[in-house]
């Protein structure tokens, strides 16, 4: 059976994806800077763009919108 995508932009099906570097305070063991060097990775532009560019293979529609960006209210 082959299945074919009916709607692809909808704003309904955004993707959502949340990084959180949990307070080492908080909760035992974390490796806060480990979780913070991979947040700056999210976040670099060149990832950014790798992203952005990533197709699904026999579907040559953009299937990621990054919208990274730092938002920490704390800082």
């Amino acid at each position: 059976m082959n299945l074919e995508p009916l709607v692809v932009g909808d704003p309904l099906f955004q993707r959502i994806m949340v990084s959180i570097v949990v307070d080492a305070k908080k909760v035992p063991r974390v490796d806060a800077d480990g979780a913070r060097a991979f947040e700056r990775y999210l976040l670099a532009p060149v990832t950014q763009a790798q992203v952005r560019a990533f197709r699904y293979p026999d579907f040559d529609q953009q299937a990621w919108w990054p919208a990274g960006r730092h938002n920490n209210a704390r800082e």
